[in-house]
């Protein structure tokens, strides 16, 4: 253990940043299996797709593709009548999706696409073929837009990406890269136990609202979000984040709620429970806090309505009105304006014996029904549903010279309980508010012995914090000694058989019993550089346990 002046963090920060260009991960492919994979497509005639353009500079981007230079076309012939495409598009799937500009139907491995407005059609818009790579065209298995970015599904589970800068599909821009660094890893494949995917593309001009009611721009986070082992989890991925299955979104009711739909849109996302309930929530890999190198975050409460720092932490689940007729689990969101509220939910149903979609905004209190008379072709809800068992973990130990105990920790859930027992009848209730770091190495799902490391801060609740001074006077001195405020900002380190505070550097360990020794496969450039700039960001010490 050691400790860094604050200048030396910020000089070794500029060094971290060129080593975050350098790396590279390495392939690691188990064909058929559930998990998602890293690695380059099998196909050698889709692997030139390398030198696609999309995210060579970010979403929406991007240089001229190679092919407008070889003078290869974006659209091929107008869709044959035969393929009865649908008039508008007002719920996606896996061969229907809704771009900024376009709906796109996938049919026979074939994509078709249609200028349109939020899955409406443009006056005098036609479906038209879009010219795809040769060794994409009738082999596509799925698709996703959101904004200016269109996914597509090849053989083998291959995940592809199209920028659409300002709508130009050219087939060029088509690439397999994806995961770090910035884009130019190398490549993904999605699990075979997937039951839905969405896309999600959060850019400028978007602005957000956050926790504190303060208006921000994204920095600008795709997001692949995969709904999983029969809607226990949701899995995401993003292309600069390592291509593994390590990071999840949190079910609603503390995970608990098996999903039956979902979809996302500008980092919001829908599902449907089995239960028939229907949330929303915006999340993403910045939102959380994770993306310190790029992002300004803070803890703190009370910033003024200018400041430039993102509220931690986000907010949770919302649950929406129940639709007041039949519903199914086809759900959908679409973006309508610029604006995190300007968000449309879409639900399969009927009313009054009529088929067509339940409408309405995020923030309305109440359901539209829009008449399609077309089949119903998602499962009625509610259906029959069991609690997820989360298999929380519980540690024990010392916090600050007191008896502390953390009864259930779930890695992928947040804020967790945290009891400090500081001597005979004097306790206090903390809470643990914990994200997923900034790592740009794969590494498993869930705990083992490799640590996990969260950005994370310890919450006096507002109503204790408001009563601190009436409280006992062994709990005030032991705040005052230990903590900095009503948030407490110290990063998590967590294994299978310990939990660190890496501020204080305080340890706990599974039931109080003796942990195992941590198991490091190898240096993680990307956790150790957003580490620095949260410490720079937050004009800290680093703490005792910085290396440990």
């Amino acid at each position: 253990m050691y400790r860094l002046g604050k200048r030396a963090f910020g000089l070794a920060l500029c060094g971290l940043a060129a080593l975050l260009v350098a790396g590279v991960v390495p392939a690691h492919a188990a064909p058929g299996s559930a998990r998602i994979e890293a690695g380059p497509p099998a196909d050698p005639a889709c692997q030139p797709l390398f030198f696609g353009t999309t995210g060579v500079l970010g979403v929406g981007d991007e240089p001229p593709p190679l092919s407008a230079v070889t003078g290869q076309g974006t659209w091929g012939a107008p869709a044959p009548a035969a393929l009865k495409l649908p008039s508008r598009v007002l719920l996606k799937d896996a061969r229907h999706a809704v771009s900024e500009t376009y709906s796109f139907a996938l049919r026979e491995g074939r994509l078709f696409a249609r200028r349109s407005t939020h899955g409406i059609p443009d006056q005098g818009s036609t479906w038209r073929e879009v010219n795809l790579p040769e060794c994409l065209d009738g082999k596509l298995t799925g698709i996703s837009a959101d904004r200016n970015l269109l996914l597509a599904v090849g053989p083998g589970r291959q995940v592809y990406s199209h920028s659409m800068p300002d709508g130009d599909l050219n087939p060029g821009r088509w690439t397999w890269r994806w995961g770090p660094y910035f884009w130019m890893g190398s490549g993904a494949r999605l699990p075979a136990d997937l039951n839905g995917f969405a896309t999600s593309d959060l850019s400028t001009p978007d602005t957000f609202t956050d926790g504190a009611g303060r208006r921000h721009e994204p920095i600008g986070v795709a997001t692949l979000f995969l709904l999983r082992d029969q809607g226990r989890r949701i899995t995401y991925l993003d292309p600069w984040l390592p291509t593994d299955g390590s990071r999840e979104v949190c079910l609603p009711d503390a995970g608990t709620s098996q999903l039956a739909g979902m979809d996302a849109t500008g980092s919001t996302l829908i599902v449907a429970a089995r239960s028939g309930a229907i949330f929303t929530r915006m999340y993403d890999f910045d939102l959380t806090g994770a993306n310190a190198v790029f992002g300004k975050y803070t803890w703190e409460t009370g910033l003024p309505a200018d400041s430039a720092a993102w509220q931690l932490p986000i907010p949770d689940w919302k649950r929406q009105p129940t639709p007041p007729g039949e519903f199914t689990d086809r759900v959908t969101i679409v973006s309508t304006g610029p604006d995190a509220g300007d968000r449309e939910l879409r639900v399969e149903g009927r009313a009054g014996g009529v088929t067509g979609v339940w409408v309405k905004q995020i923030d309305a209190a109440q359901w539209r029904f829009v008449e399609t008379g077309a089949a119903l072709t998602g499962q009625s809800l509610p259906v029959a549903t069991t609690p997820i068992d989360r298999k929380p973990r519980r540690y024990l130990g010392a916090m600050g010279g007191a008896r502390a105990e953390i009864a259930a920790f779930d890695w992928a859930c947040t804020p967790t309980r945290v009891q400090v027992r500081i001597g005979k009848g004097a306790e206090l209730t903390l809470l643990l508010h914990a994200y997923d770091g900034m790592r740009q190495a794969p590494r498993a799902r869930g705990l083992n012995d490799e640590p996990r490391e969260y950005n994370a801060a310890l919450e006096v609740p507002e109503s204790t914090w408001d009563e601190l001074d009436h409280a006992d006077p062994r709990v005030r001195a032991w705040v005052r000694a230990n903590l900095t405020g009503r948030f407490t900002v110290s990063p998590v380190s967590a294994t299978a058989t310990r939990l660190r505070f890496l501020g204080p550097c305080w340890e706990l360990t599974l039931d109080g019993k003796p942990p195992r020794a941590d198991v490091l496969s190898q240096v993680d450039v990307g956790q150790l550089a957003g580490r620095l700039s949260q410490i720079v960001n937050d004009g800290r010490d680093p703490g005792e346990c910085f290396a440990g």
